[in-house]
Order: structure tokens, then sequence, then C-alpha cells
């Protein structure tokens, strides 16, 4: 999932990780991937900080407070100057940052791979309570 309310951008990373074999889903705001959310989990979300109705940090606390949806992982990708207590706050709940101004694709696509890789594994090591028969 691609969260940004700069479509040309949003548009520009889609069809990166498209080119990839992945599939996105594009989301303008917070309010729109949540709602999203509620039919499909991702198996990673790439989010800008800075958009309107629902900015990333509004998105990352509603994600983290929803145990369904806690686990996925977090890329940022932001214009945003961040302060030190942000950087602290978003350690703890995202993946990586990158800013948008000096990101490597390579870079980007790989932590995408690996992140995605990581996620899956981790669904799949879960472990699955199985019911219990009586005879």
């Amino acid at each position: 999932m691609v969260v940004d309310d700069d479509k040309i951008f949003r548009n520009t990373l889609a069809f990166l990780i498209e080119k990839q074999g992945l599939r996105v889903f594009q989301a303008e705001n917070g309010q729109i991937a949540l709602a999203h959310l509620e039919h499909k989990k991702p198996a990673l979300i790439m989010l800008d900080l800075n958009m309107p109705v629902m900015d990333g940090f509004e998105f990352l606390a509603c994600l983290q407070d929803n145990e369904k949806w806690c686990s996925t992982p977090v890329v940022i990708l932001t214009a945003q100057y961040l302060s030190a207590e942000e950087l602290a706050l978003l350690n703890k709940r995202v993946e990586t940052i990158f800013q948008k101004e000096s990101y490597n694709q390579e870079q980007l696509i790989s932590s995408i791979h690996k992140l995605i890789s990581d996620a899956t594994k981790a669904m799949h090591n879960e472990e699955v309570v199985k019911p219990v028969w009586e005879l």
C-alpha cells in the first residue's frame, strides 16, 4: 500500500513497485488507507507523514492500536524535516525512513523485497491452534 497525498509521487512509487511484480493499493491520506485496511491487510505500507485529512503520525497511531494491523511493516517516505522527538517516536513504529528528495531506488526496492519476505515468513511461522477433538 502506498499512502501519499502527492498524486505524482504516489503514482511513480506505485509504478516502481508494480514493476517488481507486486500489486499496489494507493491512498491519498491515512483515512482512506484505514478504510482499505478494513477489507485487506497489505504486506507492507509505504507512508508519507504530511497529508491532509489524516497525516502519517495519526495513521501510525491507529495502526498500532489495532491488533490485526499492528504487525504490518511500515516504511516512511517523507520530505518533512524530522525532529529528534519525531525520529525517536517513528523508530519505535516503523521499519525504516527514507527522505523523498534523496532516496535511492535500488535501496528502496531491496528494502521492500526484504520486508515483504520477512512479513510473509512471520505470517507462515505463526503458531496455528488446531482443534482438539474429544473421542
